[in-house]
């Protein structure tokens, strides 16, 4: 009994025995056996470059065309009107004056006339808050990928600094503006639709030089159907999952820059 007892403990003790008996022993992951192959990574998933290519495509394309200007018209057109029209409105205002008996009162009525341009108002299809969201990823995009965007409101103050005029003429201010400030004209109109913001947006590019149009389309901003598949581990073993992503209203205003993108790259193409 002793000497079996004694002969368990050196075993026990023994660095080289206590080592084969540990699994994985001398390896940095636990449980695994030395001199065996490493498990097998699964591959990444495959990266959807859609978007990827065609940032790169308007970008060259701008940079071959010199970095032209574009003054963007959102939900606003470009009028065929040749003078800007005015009304005419009337102001009137009435002023009493009571007795001291308070039995007797005089009203007094002034008017006065003055001249109001009758001016063409923004129409969109879409809530305002859903129309700025959609405007603001349509212009981010475009202006990451290097397009030279022009404010109207900037130009147009420019180009009217020195008007002095009780009635100026709009439009004629509005076309040197654009003459001086840009080399086309992008504009963007919206009206009701089925689609992911409820809306179609009509786009149109035209040359201000020659007046040109070199890009027109239709769209709702569904933009390229994005599905996943895989499997994944449960209860009960594999199982196979896929998934197709939805377009939201956030992801409208991207889809349709790219779409303008993939249009205005072709038209410049030498």
């Amino acid at each position: 009994m002793k000497i079996r007892s004694l002969l368990l403990l050196v075993m026990a003790g023994s660095p080289l025995l206590a080592s084969a008996a540990t699994p994985g022993a001398g390896n940095s992951q636990p449980f695994y056996r030395d001199g065996q192959p490493a498990v097998a990574t699964p591959p990444p998933a495959p990266v959807d470059d859609h978007a990827a290519r065609a940032a790169d495509g308007l970008r060259s394309a701008l940079g071959r065309a010199g970095g032209p200007r574009f003054v963007m018209l959102w939900n606003r057109q470009l009028s065929d009107a040749l003078v800007t029209e005015y009304e005419s409105v009337a102001h009137t205002s009435q002023t009493a004056q009571i007795g001291a008996s308070s039995r007797s009162a005089s009203i007094e009525t002034e008017s006065r006339f003055s001249n109001r341009a009758v001016r063409e108002q923004e129409s969109s299809a879409l809530a305002e808050d859903d129309d700025w969201q959609v405007r603001g990823a349509f212009e981010s995009w475009l202006l990451d990928c290097g397009m030279n965007l022009v404010d109207r409101t900037a130009v147009l103050r420019q180009a009217g600094i020195t008007v002095d005029s009780r009635q100026p003429n709009a439009q004629k201010i509005e076309t040197e503006a654009i003459n001086q400030y840009a080399d086309y004209i992008l504009e963007v109109l919206s009206t009701p639709a089925s689609g992911p913001a409820d809306a179609r947006f009509r786009i149109r590019i035209t040359q201000v030089k020659s007046g040109r149009t070199i890009v027109g389309f239709s769209s709702t901003g569904l933009g390229a159907e994005r599905s996943t598949s895989g499997y994944v581990a449960t209860d009960n073993g594999f199982r196979h999952v896929s998934e197709t992503q939805v377009t939201t209203v956030d992801d409208v205003g991207a889809n349709v820059a790219i779409e303008v993108a993939q249009r205005l790259s072709r038209a410049l193409a030498p």
